[in-house]
């Protein structure tokens, strides 16, 4: 039985999840539907990958992943689907399956072939008129290579750099979450076994230590942690990081294990 997963930034207010469901259903009636998220940062694919390509690989080898975050719809940047990772993934060439097509393996082809969308395109709804007729085509078997001519230049993302400068390891904030923990682009292979080793150094050079899990700090005391996605992250205890510490993306911050303060973030 096919299945599709949907995320977009489209929200629940508006008729636009109804309608992308409707355009799934009609081509592929019997398709099981999985919304991921419909409040992915609106009008930023880059942000949206980040929940994206952490939520989607949890799911079986096959799935099709619809993806809608397009502040570029009706332009002349390009409808695609790769294959990868043991997925298709179906949405706009913008950065936001950029992780995807850059993964071993991977290939992405234009979304050309004209079974594979609506006879009338509006050029503002791409995701009912184009990404959900292919993608519900493609969960039905419709065979990738006919799709359209492969690309080998899909748009990434840009990733901060992580870099090191003897003393420390230097990163930035990528995602703030429901919750506001500031995720960052540290991954956890880097820290120490031992999470009360771990400082992080924050703009005005303020210290965080680090914990194992939030309830193992008191209510509103911050810690550093290794989250669920495998990448640090800062957090209040029971409270709101980016909130309180009046930060967001792009956010520097100073990965250490001694206890002697880095030279001013920038």
């Amino acid at each position: 039985m096919p299945l599709i997963t949907l995320s977009t930034d489209f929200g629940d207010q508006d008729y636009y999840v109804g309608a992308l469901k409707g355009a799934l259903l009609s081509v592929a009636p019997a398709a099981t539907l999985v919304d991921l998220s419909h409040h992915l940062p609106m009008r930023s694919p880059a942000a949206a990958a980040h929940v994206l390509r952490h939520a989607a690989t949890e799911f079986p080898a096959g799935t099709v992943h619809l993806a809608v975050v397009d502040p570029g719809v009706g332009t002349a940047r390009r409808p695609v689907v790769v294959a990868a990772l043991g997925y298709l993934w179906v949405g706009p060439d913008n950065g936001l399956l950029g992780f995807a097509a850059a993964s071993p393996g991977a290939c992405t082809r234009l979304l050309a072939h004209p079974s594979l969308r609506r006879s009338t395109v509006s050029p503002t709804f791409h995701g009912r008129d184009i990404f959900a007729p292919a993608a519900a085509r493609l969960a039905l078997g419709f065979p990738f290579v006919d799709a359209g001519p492969e690309i080998n230049d899909a748009i990434q993302v840009p990733v901060p750099a992580v870099y090191d400068d003897g003393s420390r390891r230097w990163g930035r904030v990528i995602h703030v979450d429901t919750f506001g923990n500031l995720i960052t682009n540290l991954g956890g292979e880097v820290l120490p076994a031992d999470p009360a080793a771990i400082r992080v150094w924050l703009p005005g050079n303020r210290e965080i230590r680090g914990a194992r899990t939030y309830g193992d700090a008191e209510p509103g005391q911050l810690v550093a942690l290794v989250g669920s996605c495998g990448q640090l992250e800062i957090a209040v205890a029971g409270g709101n990081a980016a909130a309180t510490l009046d930060l967001g993306v792009g956010a520097e911050v100073a990965l250490t294990t001694v206890t002697a303060a880095p030279s001013t973030i920038r």
